[in-house]
């Protein structure tokens, strides 16, 4: 029997082709530093939508820029743009109510992942999150 070799002796495993990226022309990666670049960005490319958003985000707030891309979310979704939105249940535990009223006005989907009970007890799964925040335009 061999000892097992720990993963830091491994080399990187190889996915195979079919699950490799596959570079497509027209496409352009841009880094943002900062929310100010990043909600700025984000606005643009909503407002320049022409098919579909899919926005997922692990906090909404009703602050200044989660106002900004609501108006832009709604405005795609009233031009015939399917918008998408998921957000956590625990990063957005509530959603301020004019926003989601304006957004399902709007034609927006709104969805929320893994909502916190009203009455929350402590659980280590449910607090394991990833903060993630995903923009498919």
């Amino acid at each position: 029997m061999t000892a097992a070799t720990p993963a830091t002796d491994r080399p990187d495993p190889v996915p195979p082709k079919r699950l490799r990226p596959r570079v497509r022309d027209g496409n352009e990666v841009v880094l943002l530093e900062g929310g100010a670049e990043y909600f700025a960005s984000l606005v643009a490319a909503i407002d320049a939508a022409e098919h579909e958003v899919h926005l997922e985000t692990y906090i909404f707030a009703a602050d200044e820029s989660g106002l900004r891309v609501a108006a832009a979310l709604a405005r795609a979704a009233s031009r015939g743009v399917a918008v998408k939105v998921l957000v956590d249940g625990y990063g957005t535990r509530t959603l301020a109510p004019e926003v989601e009223r304006r957004l399902a006005a709007a034609g927006v989907r709104l969805r929320v992942y893994a909502p916190v009970p009203r009455l929350f007890t402590f659980d280590r799964e449910r607090l394991r999150r990833l903060h993630s925040k995903l923009a498919c335009i």
